[in-house]
């Protein structure tokens, strides 16, 4: 077994932590990112995006918010939507329901 659950258990058994703290300890262990080194390595490695799609509440505000904070240029509209330019590809961002 692990040496340091072995501890906590160890703990628990001698009536030094009561059960409450043992299954708080045990939950937090349980859901701590692991460390780098023993994270394995991703599926898919992307290189590039071509573009990105949001559905909003306000189609007209959220296009100037997304206009007015990064700068970014009409580059075609369609029903329900914009797509604004980021470089060569693009965001849409499409009304939602």
């Amino acid at each position: 077994m692990n040496p340091p659950i072995e501890s906590l258990l160890t703990h628990y058994e001698s009536g030094r932590m009561s059960r409450r703290d043992l299954v708080a300890i045990l939950t937090a262990l349980a859901a701590a990112p692991l460390p780098a080194a023993a994270q394995a390595a991703p599926a898919l490695q992307a290189a590039t995006l071509n573009h990105a799609s949001l559905i909003v509440s306000d189609l007209d505000r959220s296009v100037a918010f997304y206009q007015r904070t990064f700068g970014l240029a009409v580059k075609s509209t369609q029903q329900g939507g914009v797509n604004l330019a980021v470089g060569d590809a693009f965001v849409g961002i499409y009304q939602g329901g």
